[in-house]
């Protein structure tokens, strides 16, 4: 193998492609970020959204529809994660 990297071509060659590995790389994590970003500000939005509409399913008792909501999501969320598959 040190060989192999030893020689000038193979060298030249690898080194060229750095600088290509680099540029895709950030635009992966570009779009990794930006997609985190989106996914988060969707959750907060849906997350008030629950918060509200349990004030208006129980206005006495907005509180507790609230809590019936989020545990509702937390279930979907568990199911939804065991019935994806994972690569």
């Amino acid at each position: 193998m040190a060989a192999l990297f030893s020689n000038p071509r193979v060298s030249s060659i690898s080194s060229s492609g750095m600088p290509l590995i680099a540029v895709a790389l950030a635009s992966h994590l570009v779009a990794a970020v930006a997609s985190l970003a989106l996914f988060g500000a969707a959750y907060m939005a849906l997350s008030g959204i629950l918060i509200l509409w349990g004030r208006l399913l129980r206005p006495a008792k907005g509180g507790q529809a609230t809590a019936w909501l989020f545990l509702a999501l937390a279930v979907g969320q568990a199911v939804g994660a065991a019935i994806i598959p994972t690569p």
